[in-house]
């Protein structure tokens, strides 16, 4: 019995193996710019400070079960690489970007952002990224603010 559960584990985890790879590739940048998707503007080290939206392609390559790389690349050829943790949920990766932010003092006088990037192909092997936004809060525990829940897909085409 526990040989059959290991055989059956090793092949899953190929098989889960084989699914990420499927993520990796050149994507091409559009309007709906990846830079503002990714920038949470929680550190000094963020990726529109000093960068120009000028990046017409990325790419996603997958370090290890845990990590992934995206790098930016320029028509000049200059690039900038970032390294992402990420959590595999139902069939997507969600990018451990900082997701949530405190504004002010949480549910004493501000709220709690918390923003969520899922990564998925498509059919056709696009990119498509699920961003989901929610902003909870109060006042003194009291006047209770809406908690807003905003859901954008955004398709960016794959090149290689």
């Amino acid at each position: 019995m526990k040989q059959i559960i290991l055989v059956f584990t090793f092949f899953q985890s190929l098989f889960l193996f084989s699914q990420e790879k499927k993520l990796e590739g050149i994507f091409e940048n559009t309007p709906n710019n990846i830079i503002q998707l990714l920038d949470r503007k929680l550190l000094k080290d963020t990726l529109s400070n000093g960068i120009d939206n000028n990046y017409s392609k990325f790419q996603i390559k997958l370090i290890n079960k845990n990590e992934l790389s995206l790098t930016l690349y320029n028509n000049d050829s200059t690039k900038i690489n970032r390294i992402y943790k990420y959590r595999l949920e139902n069939n997507s990766y969600l990018l451990k970007n900082q997701n949530s932010k405190p504004l002010l003092i949480p549910y004493i006088a501000g709220a709690i952002d918390i923003r969520k990037l899922y990564l998925s192909l498509d059919e056709s092997n696009n990119l498509n990224i699920n961003l989901i936004e929610k902003r909870s809060g109060a006042i003194l525990l009291v006047g209770f603010l809406d908690w807003k829940t905003k859901q954008n897909k955004f398709i960016y085409n794959r090149i290689k």
